[in-house]
C-alpha cells in the first residue's frame, strides 16, 4: 500500500506540472497564435482552435454540455475519494488525472465559452494537454482495473 501511496503522489505531481504547462500553452496560443501557426514537423502543428464541441469536435455544447461535464466531474471527484478511502491509491492518482484534465477544459468553458485546442496534427485532430491527460488517466485507471481484476480472479 506504501508503494502505492508514493506512486499516487508522483502521478498527481506530475499531473499538476502538465496542467501548468497546459494553461500555460494556452495562455501563449491565445497570445501568440491568434493570427498565425506554427509548423514543428510535417505531421505536427501548433495553431489556435476553439472548440465550442465535445470531444474530437463532436456537436454537442451550450449550457447543456457544461451542466453535463460538471456532474462528471463531481462524479469524478466522490470516485477519487472512495478509491482513496479505499486505499487504492493508484486508481485514485489516475483518477485525479482525469478531473485535473476536466477542470482545465472545464474553465476554458467557463471563460471562453470554448475549450482552448492548440497542438494539431492534420487529418487527425486538434487538441491539448489537459485532453492527453484525460487519456492518460482514463487509460491508467482502466489498466490499473484490469491487473486489479486478474489479481482476483487467481
Amino acid at each position: 500500500m506504501i508503494a502505492d501511496n508514493k506512486k499516487m503522489v508522483v502521478i498527481t505531481l506530475i499531473a499538476i506540472f502538465f496542467i501548468t504547462l497546459d494553461r500555460w500553452f494556452k495562455a501563449v496560443a491565445i497570445n501568440v497564435l491568434a493570427d498565425r501557426s506554427w509548423t514543428i514537423t510535417s505531421w505536427l502543428q501548433l495553431h489556435l482552435d476553439y472548440n465550442p464541441n465535445i470531444a474530437f469536435s463532436l456537436p454537442l455544447g451550450g449550457l447543456l454540455l457544461n451542466v453535463i461535464i460538471a456532474l462528471l466531474i463531481l462524479i469524478l471527484v466522490r470516485g477519487y475519494l472512495n478509491y482513496k478511502k479505499s486505499q487504492r491509491y493508484l486508481e485514485a492518482g489516475w483518477t485525479l488525472v482525469v478531473v485535473f484534465g476536466a477542470l482545465s477544459n472545464f474553465f476554458d468553458r467557463l471563460r471562453y465559452g470554448a475549450v482552448i485546442d492548440y497542438i494539431s496534427i492534420p487529418f487527425f485532430t486538434v487538441f491539448n494537454l489537459a485532453d492527453a491527460l484525460i487519456c492518460c488517466g482514463l487509460l491508467g485507471l482502466l489498466y490499473s482495473e484490469w491487473r486489479r481484476s486478474k489479481k482476483l480472479v487467481v
